[in-house]
């Protein structure tokens, strides 16, 4: 008897074993699918989960406040190239001058409380506009951005945020991404 069970043990790891590495190969195919070079990897997390890809770019500056503080601004740009009904998002990382020259390496947090851009503000502001979660505009709500390295070309980090909507709906993204600079 318990030989059978051993038996019935074994075929149903079997037939189970299958359904595991197809599943691990879909994303694993889609992972590999990244060339990086100027592009992003994202994945939406929660209800709808969904794979974005496209092209980024970043630009870099220093802006003056009207009361004359510097800031040391990255600005990101992503977008989806490939369709017209796609996807796009927007962030704007800033710190006052003094604490660096330029944004770096590190890991930014997202600013909850944005008065309006003729204040300036130190951390993340982003938007996320994807035509599957529907028309309304998405906007960063928290997470951070992480700048894992950056030359005068090329920016390699990553993401992790919860965006939100007017209507209080949420999305969850999460990535890799490789920026050219503009």
């Amino acid at each position: 008897m318990p030989h059978f069970f051993i038996k019935s043990f074994k075929v149903g790891l079997l037939l189970l074993l299958p359904l595991f590495y197809s599943s691990s190969f879909i994303n694993k195919s889609f992972e590999e699918s990244w060339t990086k070079n100027g592009q992003y990897l994202l994945k939406t997390k929660g209800d709808k989960e969904i794979n974005l890809q496209g092209t980024i770019s970043f630009l870099t500056s220093i802006e003056v406040s009207a009361n004359g503080e510097k800031y040391a601004v990255l600005k990101l740009d992503l977008s989806d190239t490939k369709s017209i009904n796609g996807h796009s998002f927007g962030f704007i990382v800033s710190e006052p001058y003094g604490k660096s020259k330029e944004i770096g390496a590190g890991t930014y947090p997202i600013t909850s409380q944005i008065n309006g851009f003729l204040n300036y503000f130190e951390g993340v502001f982003g938007f996320a506009n994807i035509s599957a979660f529907g028309e309304l505009p998405y906007f960063a709500k928290e997470g951070s951005i992480t700048v894992q390295s950056m030359d005068q070309t090329k920016l390699e980090g990553f993401l992790d945020i919860i965006f939100i909507n007017p209507d209080g709906e949420n999305i969850s993204v999460i990535g890799n991404f490789d920026a050219d600079r503009e």
